[in-house]
């Protein structure tokens, strides 16, 4: 793949609709970077024959903190490649350096490895012959190799992006959307809907556990604190750290018995 780095008018570039919208934290965090230290990584574009303009690839939001700043032009990387290439390396951006949920990796990485199949299918069939061992790669195993991934973290993310659309809705409602093992108990699920709700109830019971258990050691702290000197705080603490709170429930048992 070609490329060169040119200076382009920020105004001749367009962001596909494809692509994530920015986080508006992280726009400001790196305008506030590129202010003090200059643009470091020039942002990935392709020329668009049917606008005579160019295409973002990758680096939307260093593209949105350069708007904010006011460039009139910033240094880009054009490369030569289609729209298969051009996605794949799109998600392989956003997978190394947006801030995503666990339910947005996956489907990144499925999306990924759907791409390409397409494209080992399509070179497979230019060619008219298949690699050594017979069958040509998988988009699972081509995936897991370009992502620096395991293969069986590729099919996780696969099940999970293939969660039903109600279910994912239910899931964001939920704020089930960055539990990985919660999405992998619900897309193994035979009524994925049920499922996100049971996930729901889990996790506000186990909330609600942490609710209590935050306030008896509270109590405990205050009943410890009206018997002991503060002196012995420290001590205190370093014993409580070093112990299990079931030996020492057993060892006053004993002392009680």
């Amino acid at each position: 793949m070609s490329s060169e780095v040119m200076t382009l008018l920020v105004e001749e570039i367009d962001v596909p609709p494809s692509h994530r919208p920015c986080n508006a934290e992280t726009v400001s965090r790196l305008a506030a970077s590129i202010k003090e230290i200059g643009l470091q990584h020039a942002i990935t574009v392709r020329s668009n024959k049917a606008t005579a303009r160019f295409d973002l690839i990758a680096g939307g939001h260093r593209l949105e903190a350069c708007k904010m700043l006011r460039f009139d032009r910033l240094p880009c990387r054009i490369v030569k490649m289609d729209d298969v290439d051009a996605r794949m390396w799109e998600i392989s951006e956003n997978l190394h350096r947006a801030e995503l949920t666990a339910l947005e990796r996956s489907e990144q990485i499925a999306e990924y490895a759907q791409l390409a199949k397409k494209k080992r299918e399509g070179v497979s069939r230019q060619v008219d012959a298949k690699p050594l061992g017979g069958r040509p790669e998988g988009g699972s195993r081509a995936a897991a190799r370009d992502l620096g991934l395991s293969e069986p973290a590729v099919r996780r993310a696969e099940e999970i992006a293939n969660i039903t659309p109600e279910a994912k809705a239910a899931i964001t409602d939920a704020g089930l959307n960055d539990n990985q093992a919660a999405l992998l108990r619900v897309a193994k699920a035979p009524d994925q809907v049920a499922a996100v709700r049971f996930e729901e109830a889990r996790k506000a019971n186990a909330e609600q556990d942490r609710a209590i258990a935050y306030t008896e050691a509270q109590q405990f702290a205050d009943w410890l604190m009206a018997r002991i000197d503060l002196h012995e705080i420290d001590r205190l603490v370093s014993w409580l750290e070093c112990c299990k709170s079931s030996d020492v429930i057993k060892a006053l048992r004993r002392e009680a018995a």
